[in-house]
């Protein structure tokens, strides 16, 4: 158990730089961090690179502690509380609290979408063939069409009565002729 835990170690390059073979961190993910992180201020190259080694060296000692943990309970499968310990072990105490929080809200939230995936499949699924679908939207569509069709003939209608109140009344006017008040003129 001991010499797996060892060549697991040392495939992880601690300590040393790597090669251009070997898998690095992402170094958007870290550039991305410290802008979020700086607020206005600005960082130097030199200094952005700095930190983006640190993180790296950061991340492979707590892996390599991760997996001396992994290995105490002979487990193969790194889990959180695996890098809970061997951050306890590095003397990072005070913040496992909160990474504790910030796992079961992740976990949550990825439980929450994996639901709502199968809802969607499985609904999909019960929702019949593509024909079937294809079928029930022209049907939709069909009927929608007929619905703009009877209220467009419900504003014909509306607006032929108007027109006829509309003729009749300039018949009306053209017709009135009022009688002449003979007292205006005398």
């Amino acid at each position: 158990m001991k010499e797996n835990s060892a060549s697991r170690r040392k495939s992880l390059s601690v300590g040393r730089k790597c090669d251009s073979s070997e898998k690095r961190l992402p170094k958007s993910v870290i550039v991305k961090a410290l802008r979020g992180g700086l607020g206005g201020a600005k960082l130097e190259s030199d200094t952005r690179e700095l930190i983006y080694t640190i993180c790296e060296e950061f991340v492979k000692h707590l892996v390599s502690i991760t997996l001396e943990q992994s290995d105490k309970v002979n487990k193969k499968v790194l889990a959180p509380e695996h890098v809970f310990a061997a951050l306890k072990e590095m003397g990072y105490d005070q913040h496992i609290m909160k990474l504790t929080e910030f796992t079961q809200d992740y976990n949550q939230k990825m439980s929450d979408r994996k639901k709502k995936i199968k809802l969607l499949r499985d609904g999909f699924k019960n929702s019949g063939t593509r024909q079937s679908l294809v079928n029930e939207q022209a049907d939709l569509i069909q009927a929608a069409e007929e619905r703009r069709k009877e209220r467009q003939r419900q504003i014909d209608i509306e607006n032929e009565k108007k027109l006829e109140e509309y003729k009749n009344l300039t018949k009306d006017a053209a017709s009135y002729s009022p009688e002449p008040d003979h007292d205006m003129f005398d």
